[in-house]
């Protein structure tokens, strides 16, 4: 009974012993594993932004986002023969 109980003793530990292991590639090609995620992973395995909001590279993104939609409108509008910017009068040449 006794060497029942020790068994049971030691082996709970064993039995409610539970890893979680990470596994990914590096920006070298290196497999890595580790019992912690990656600082980019989000609780819910979702990938976080590698870079601030408001950080130069985030905002480099957005410009060019912006440039190339106002090119985009520029370059229809210049197809269609309508001014771009239509709300200004056309002054006269007498005036």
């Amino acid at each position: 009974m006794r060497a029942l109980a020790l068994a049971c003793l030691l082996g709970l530990p064993a039995a409610t012993a539970h890893a979680e292991f990470y596994r990914w590639v590096d920006a070298d090609g290196q497999a890595r594993v580790s019992n912690v995620p990656p600082s980019w992973v989000r609780e819910d395995g979702s990938l976080k932004p590698n870079h601030h909001p408001y950080s130069i590279p985030a905002q480099h993104s957005r410009m060019r986002e912006r440039l190339a939609r106002e090119g985009a409108a520029l370059a229809a509008a210049a197809r269609d023969d309508t001014p771009a910017d239509s709300a200004a009068p056309a002054a006269s040449a007498g005036d």
